[in-house]
């Protein structure tokens, strides 16, 4: 199974929250500076939350990328 990091899940996790945090429009009347750092402190604060979410795609990733061991599939081939 493969294993990462406690810095690449957090990295992945803040990633996660800061989108779901931009995609709320309780932002929408600030000023980009006065936003850019009230997000930052909600993230710092609250990146834990999506650490399950960030293993998950981080392991989805690894995975979907992993090559097939006995090479690629051909589907046209013939059995004799």
């Amino acid at each position: 199974m493969p294993e990462f990091t406690d810095k690449q899940v957090e990295a992945k996790a803040r990633r996660i929250l800061r989108a779901k945090i931009k995609a709320m429009p309780w932002h929408a009347g600030l000023l980009p500076e006065e936003c850019k750092r009230l997000i930052d402190v909600d993230v710092h604060r609250w990146w834990r939350l999506e650490v399950r979410e960030a293993a998950k795609r981080l392991l989805s990733v690894r995975v979907s990328s992993k090559p097939n061991p006995s090479g690629p599939i051909d589907c046209n081939r013939q059995d004799p």
